[in-house]
Formats: structure tokens, sequence, C-alpha cells
């Protein structure tokens, strides 16, 4: 999936980007509502912490409060902020590219907390 602040980061980088811009046409678009473009940290940190796309970062749940992965998103991400931001949202998947390794990040904290909150 891809959101389409994402795709138009691409368009802006010019001819040299064609390729992956034929490549991002290929996978599921996700609209992020965003009227103008945003950068893409932004604009995933959005799309991963909503229930929609108004109420912000911290949706709200009736026994939580904070941001959650409502959609089940797993993030793959080699941008080092963006993954920081989702680390803060539980039940959050991490995944990035280490030399030529994917490499699937342990639990984070806030999924340690969330998880120890249920179990009691």
């Amino acid at each position: 999936m891809i959101t389409q602040c994402c795709i138009h980061k691409l368009y802006l980088q010019g001819k040299q980007a064609q390729p992956a811009v034929d490549l991002a046409k290929t996978f599921e678009r996700r609209r992020c509502n965003h009227r103008e473009a945003v950068d893409e940290d932004t604009c995933l940190k959005d799309v991963l912490g909503t229930k929609t796309p108004r109420r912000g970062w911290a949706s709200v749940d009736m026994n939580t409060s904070g941001p959650k992965n409502v959609h089940r998103y797993v993030l793959a991400a080699q941008s080092t902020s963006i993954r920081q931001q989702a680390r803060q949202v539980p039940g959050t998947p991490l995944i990035h590219i280490k030399r030529s390794v994917i490499v699937l990040e342990p639990a984070s904290d806030a999924t340690e907390r969330a998880k120890a909150a249920v179990s009691t």
C-alpha cells in the first residue's frame, strides 16, 4: 500500500524516478485526505495512528488513550524518524532493510505496556 502524498513525492523527483513511480502505481493506494501533499513522514504518521483522517495522531478508545493502529498496518520504512514515531503506537510491527537483510524489529515498549495492561 502507498499513500497519495508518497506518490506525489515520487512525481516531484522527475524523470529519474519514473521506474519508482511505475512500481508505486501497481500498489493499492490509501487516501490520506490531505488537501495538499505533506511530507511522507507526516502522512504515514497520520494514516497509521488515526481512526478517521480528521482526528489527528491520537485516536482515543474507551479503554486506552493515545494512538492506535486500528487498521492493523505493518509499517515498512527506512526512515528512522517515522519508525521512532511508530514505536509509540502499540501493536505496530516495524520492518526495515539493513544491508541486504529484512529486519522485523522486536515489540516496542508501547506494545509491551499495552500487552501487560490487557493481561492484568
